[in-house]
């Protein structure tokens, strides 16, 4: 029976809308534990919150210009997030632990950056750090755009002057910056004979280049040339000296193009993957070796937007290095190509870009484009295709018109243990556009998007959005992807994709008798969106309680909390009935829709013993994660579609449809859906009127009710066999007009 057959003898007349309640009186809590801000003011968002991969969004503090152009570094374990004015005062001026994300993650509070100036003679006054003792001040995300500029000025004055990178203007008096209380340690290595390479380069015009940076890296054993900023050099001069052990070497070297008022025109990327070094040496670097432009061919126009670069070289023994530089929207990249496939560990590289459609060409579309070669770097135009792309009919949907933030990261199989960022972008809100993905080579993508983000003295936080779990597409394939779609309800992570990816915990889980729970209220119901969960916004009030109980006795209550939302609980041993209720709260003026949840999970639950866990999850409670040794509670879920509804959450007035799919969670052991019941509102849950629901088999279900006018509001319940059930209430859940 189709959808609208089900309803069609369906008419119940709407009740009135009653006022909206009043906000509660509870204050914000603080900002994503997930975001770090840099000293240049740049700052990172963990778009993988419930994952234990580690993958960010970077929002560059500057919109174009050399200080647009950052450089993410995976070097001996550690990933750093590296502006690329900053490069050639590493270890002149400014010390690595400044960039490490770890590191500032660990030490910043309240969004500041503490740092450390060493000098000598007078205090410097350094731009932008507030000096709170003879050696010690910080940086905010305002203060750290102040600090991101002079340190521009500084590249762009040293380079003109032909300067050494150090020891005038930001760096007078001999200042020297680091993080405060995790100044980078002197490496110790194994004592070999040492030789000297010299690098020498020559710019885009043929002169001996000045404070373009380079990496070099042993391929034997990577500590061989030290995890630290020892690998990381600059040319003064046309020239950069490394005192290294004999062996085998890769080395990359990045030359920025600037115009005459300082800013960055173009990138030019030149490496040398695999020589060896077996006596005092010179290597040759031109940048007029990058003869191959990274070009996407779309077959429909577009223009390019934001892309970089990236360059992956394994040694036999050691970690692996990695480096993505990323340029500015539009900006040019040029690469040097190889011939002669490395012969020593691996090496993969492959470009990246953001396209958009030109303004007025109808439905919005855009690229997400990156492709990998191993071996060798080869020529730099690349065609895109059907049979290499995906295609995303993307929604977004949003109960008021905003400016927010939509990040997509593409990650290849050989990046799993690298720190991968990328740039996000702006995007308004509601709209729908058509996205078109790279798709083969085990590629998947992933990310978030947040509906509006909020300036604290230059720091900016997500809000009001959802995070992505991997996925990956077929080449050719077609999907319709639903962001942020109403009604919102409390979701937790699915892995989606059967292979790549990353382990995911579970949203709910016993370890003996200890349950946890990786639950997120606010998401939506595409599998593998999870919402921003409770934390504390600017202009609104979030806010949660839950209780569970044990066979009628309740065992433990509290405010709902940010990751986890409800924290883990000690049962007792035996075979019984546990009941979780979970209501979140979120109103303000960004939310009209979907502003209360209440969900009541009732299963039954047993101590637990031994590793139960497939492959692709993780427990939340194991000692040395990713630990198995838990198994998933059969929680109920439910999935809602609501008919015909628009991207800013409306439905006409009159015959309502709402597909309702019933399940348990992924893992979890299954029992047969038994029955479900669908309630609906027109008074904000004062009155209850109740739909007609058929069972189209499977835990499918289409509920039909009439309603005319006024939001309405949803009470979804459902049984299992087992003695399972939920009952679901969102308030508020959709608009009709």
């Amino acid at each position: 029976m189709s959808r609208v057959a089900a309803c069609a003898a369906i008419a119940v007349m709407a009740a009135g809308l009653a006022g909206m309640p009043a906000a509660a009186d509870q204050k914000a809590a603080p900002a994503l534990a997930g975001t770090v801000l840099l000293p240049t003011g740049d700052q990172i968002n963990d778009i993988s919150p419930s994952s234990g991969h580690r993958a960010g969004a970077v929002t560059p503090a500057a919109s174009s210009g050399l200080g647009r152009m950052l450089v993410s570094l995976t070097l001996g374990g550690k990933s750093y997030e590296i502006p690329a004015a900053a490069m050639p005062y590493l270890g002149r001026g400014l010390d690595l632990s400044l960039f490490d994300v770890d590191a500032l993650r660990a030490a910043e509070s309240d969004q500041r950056v503490p740092v450390q100036v060493d000098y000598a003679g007078s205090q410097p006054a350094v731009p932008g750090i507030t000096m709170t003792g003879a050696h010690t001040g910080y940086l905010t995300g305002s203060s750290g755009k102040t600090f991101g500029a002079a340190l521009v000025k500084q590249f762009l004055a040293d380079r003109a002057a032909g300067g050494h990178a150090s020891g005038s203007g930001l760096f007078g008096g001999g200042a020297a910056i680091s993080l405060a209380g995790a100044k980078t340690a002197p490496v110790v290595r194994p004592h070999f004979p040492m030789k000297t390479v010299t690098f020498t380069a020559t710019d885009a015009v043929g002169k001996p280049d000045n404070l373009d940076p380079m990496v070099l890296v042993n391929l034997d054993d990577s500590i061989r040339i030290g995890a630290d900023q020892d690998a990381i050099s600059s040319f003064y001069n046309g020239s950069a000296k490394y005192s290294v052990p004999a062996g085998n070497y890769a080395a990359i070297a990045y030359f920025f193009d600037t115009d005459a008022a300082g800013n960055a025109t173009a990138m030019r990327v030149v490496t040398r993957p695999q020589f060896s070094i077996s006596d005092n040496t010179t290597v040759a670097l031109a940048a007029s070796e990058a003869t191959s432009k990274v070009t996407m061919v779309t077959p429909r126009p577009a223009d390019p937007q934001e892309g970089g670069f990236v360059f992956r070289r394994a040694p036999l023994t050691g970690s692996d290095l990695y480096l993505d530089v990323s340029v500015a929207p539009g900006g040019p990249i040029w690469v040097a190509p190889t011939k002669t496939p490395v012969s020593i560990g691996t090496l993969d590289t492959f470009p990246y870009r953001r396209l958009t459609s030109p303004k007025g060409s109808g439905v919005p579309y855009a690229y997400a484009l990156q492709y990998p070669t191993s071996g060798v770097i080869p020529s730099q135009t690349y065609v895109a295709s059907r049979a290499n792309m995906a295609t995303l009919d993307a929604y977004y949907y949003n109960d008021v018109d905003s400016v927010g933030v939509m990040q997509q990261t593409g990650m290849f199989p050989f990046e799993a243990n690298d720190f991968v960022l990328r740039p996000d972008h702006q995007l308004s809100y509601p709209t729908h556009q058509t996205e078109y993905v790279s798709a083969g080579h085990g590629l998947g993508w992933f990310g978030g998007m947040a509906k509006y983000t909020h300036d604290e003295g230059g720091f900016q936080a997500w809000y009001g959005g959802q995070y992505d779990d991997f996925k990956v597409y077929s080449p050719g394939q077609s999907v319709r992807e639903n962001w942020n779609a109403f009604p919102l309800h409390p979701a937790g992570p699915v892995r989606v994709s059967k292979t790549g990816g990353w382990d995911v915990q579970p949203p709910a889980e016993r370890s003996g008798d200890t349950v946890a729970f990786n639950l997120l209220p606010f998401s939506d119901n595409e599998p593998g969106h999870t919402g921003m969960g409770i934390y504390g916004e600017p202009t609104d009030t979030v806010f949660g309680t839950y209780q569970i109980d044990q066979n009628g006795m309740k065992i433990a209550e509290g405010a709902a909390g940010d990751r986890p939302t409800v924290p883990s609980a000690t049962l007792s041993p035996e075979p019984s009935t546990i009941r979780m209720v979970l209501d979140a709260t979120r109103e303000g003026p960004a939310y009209k829709l979907s502003t209360q949840s209440h969900t009541e999970w009732t299963w039954r639950s047993q101590h637990q013993t031994g590793p139960t866990l497939p492959a692709g999850y993780r427990c939340a409670l194991g000692d040395q994660p990713p630990d198995n040794n838990c198994a998933v509670e059969p929680l109920m879920t439910v999935q809602t579609t609501i008919g015909g509804m628009s991207v800013h959450g409306t439905v006409a007035g009159g015959r309502q449809v709402v597909d309702v799919q019933l399940g348990h969670l992924p893992t979890a052991k299954p029992a047969a859906i038994t029955g479900a019941t669908v309630d609906f509102s027109t008074d904000d849950g004062k009155t209850w009127r109740p739909a007609t629901v058929r069972s189209l088999g499977g835990g499918k279900f289409t509920a039909c009710y009439t309603a005319t006018t006024g939001f309405v509001t949803l009470r979804e319940s459902g049984t299992d066999a087992a003695g399972g059930a939920i009952s679901e209430t969102v308030t508020r859940a959709y608009q009709l007009t």
